[in-house]
């Protein structure tokens, strides 16, 4: 055989070899099947049984949907330390949503095809919550390199009682600031900086000039990402630090 054809075969047998670090979930077998379907409502006709192979005792039970079947579903099933399947969560619909999955871990959910990797921050972007004065006065939304930027309600004795008897919280006022002027330098990246003002919430607006930093980029409900931690610098060397959740609405 000549030498570069063997030089080739060989390659190709090292190469099928060597495990590729990629996994993927499995069939189950007899009984485990046997076993999951013991606990589960899903029509076997209708269902798509997957192990996965991240992580011992994890499997999903698809029900594909249809005029023969139930509603598209995704029944996720767990192993006891006993060796028993019992029922773990149940997703519905039949698209991919984002990871994570609340309650399964996130190797194992994209094992199992539960869900997708988020996409990049530089792809998705990102916002920063704010408050505006269009608002209903408990609402924050997420805006994108904005120039203004209110990070907290400024409420009234009556607006704050009454926020009080719906069950809503205000934020504690120590915790803002009501920025506005904001110039701002890598929005988008892991840590976008700016500089400003502060208006502050007295009834005449203040002129503090200030420096932003927006850090910590979490994946959001919104399907882009947001800065949960606001940064901002005073003259005086004063720093407030603004913590949010990965949100694009509270």
């Amino acid at each position: 055989m000549p030498r570069a054809r063997l030089l080739l075969l060989s390659g190709l047998l090292v190469a099928l070899a060597v495990p590729t670090g990629a996994s993927a979930s499995r069939a189950p077998s007899t009984t485990e099947a046997k076993a999951i379907f013991a606990v589960t409502t899903i029509d076997r006709t209708c269902a798509r049984v997957r192990v996965s192979t991240k992580s011992a005792g994890w499997a999903v039970v698809e029900d594909r949907g249809g005029r023969r079947c139930g509603q598209e579903r995704s029944v996720v099933l767990r192993r006891t330390a006993r060796g028993a399947w019992q029922d773990h969560l149940t997703l519905g619909g039949s698209g991919q949503g984002f990871c994570p999955v609340e309650k399964v871990p996130t190797a194992v959910a994209r094992d199992l095809g539960l869900c997708k990797p988020p996409p990049t921050l530089a792809k998705a972007g990102a916002v920063v919550l704010c408050m505006h004065a269009a608002a209903d006065i408990f609402v924050m939304e997420g805006d994108r390199e904005p120039a203004t930027c209110n990070t907290r309600p400024q409420l009234t004795a009556e607006e704050i009682a009454e926020g009080l008897a719906d069950g809503i919280e205000p934020e504690a006022p120590e915790a803002g600031a009501n920025l506005s002027g904001l110039t701002w330098a890598r929005w988008g990246s892991r840590r976008a900086t700016a500089t400003g003002i502060d208006l502050g919430f007295e009834a005449t607006p203040g002129t503090t000039p200030v420096t932003v930093v927006a850090t910590r980029p979490r994946f959001n409900d919104c399907a882009n990402y947001t800065y949960t931690l606001m940064t901002v610098t005073y003259p005086d060397g004063r720093v407030v630090e603004i913590k949010n959740p990965a949100r694009c609405v509270i």
